[in-house]
């Protein structure tokens, strides 16, 4: 199974988000607040892609349309490289790790098995084989609380990787790290991606893991103005970390007009 993970992902758009809206519900004869207004979007095969913003431009809401958890009110998402049938069209790993407790670290990665089908005498097998690429083959029988920060989130990567989707959905999922675990992980993140060529879409307040991760970046305007303003990244330096910067503060400028 794994082996037929490796770069199988062709070259065309993992995500498309065209012309998207979305508005909270209120009274009928008032006007709808948008917290989502005109965003066109897209995120490539094998593309890490960062979307930032000040807080209520509309990050979490953008994810929550993604996973399918918000009706958008016009717009259209398509997810290209979706597979045929009941696929998986992403996997998310979010800020919370999101263990269960009372199963083993091999046991919680087995879990993405047991949605995709495997049978069982070869769950145990191929969940091994994700643990040992994200390093903790050594600690698979050991139960979550037995488990540090940067592990438990390595065994929700493993998890989300054994999905075998196309798009991965992070949503701060290193924000609780300490600086050296992060910087670990983003390395573990780039090395998997490389492997298996699956696109990233990442959600995060942290300019410089936006810079140093993405190869694009998106920054969510106010939701009065709307859409959003585009980043080109590509080479990870302090550089572009300062310019990924200076974007979000032009933006806050504009915003406040």
């Amino acid at each position: 199974m794994l082996a037929q993970l490796e770069n199988k992902f062709s070259k065309s758009a993992a995500l498309e988000v065209r012309n998207l809206f979305v508005a909270y519900k209120g009274e009928p004869s008032s006007p709808r607040p948008w917290v989502l207004q005109n965003l066109s979007m897209s995120i490539n095969a094998g593309e890490i892609v960062a979307v930032l913003g000040k807080s209520g431009a509309g990050k979490t809401t953008l994810l929550n349309v993604i996973s399918g958890l918000v009706e958008p009110s016009k717009g259209s998402l398509l997810f290209p490289l979706a597979p045929e049938g009941d696929g998986p069209k992403f996997a998310c790993v979010f800020q919370e790790d999101r263990l269960l407790p009372w199963r083993s670290a091999v046991k919680n990665v087995q879990l993405s098995l047991e949605r995709l089908g495997l049978e069982r005498r070869n769950r145990r097998e191929a969940a091994m084989s994700l643990l040992a690429q994200v390093g903790l083959q050594d600690a698979a029988d050991r139960y979550p609380w037995q488990l540090s920060g940067g592990m438990r989130s390595r065994v929700a990567l493993a998890r989300a990787l054994a999905l075998q989707a196309p798009l991965l959905l992070l949503d701060e999922s290193f924000a609780k790290l300490d600086p050296q675990t992060r910087s670990e992980m983003y390395e573990l993140l780039l090395a998997l991606r490389e492997r298996h060529g699956f696109s990233v879409l990442l959600v995060t307040h942290n300019v410089e893991e936006a810079a140093y991760l993405a190869d694009r970046a998106f920054i969510l305007r106010n939701p009065l103005l709307g859409g959003a303003i585009e980043v080109q990244l590509g080479t990870r330096n302090k550089k572009k970390a300062e310019e990924l910067l200076e974007a979000l503060k032009d933006n806050s400028l504009k915003s406040s007009d």
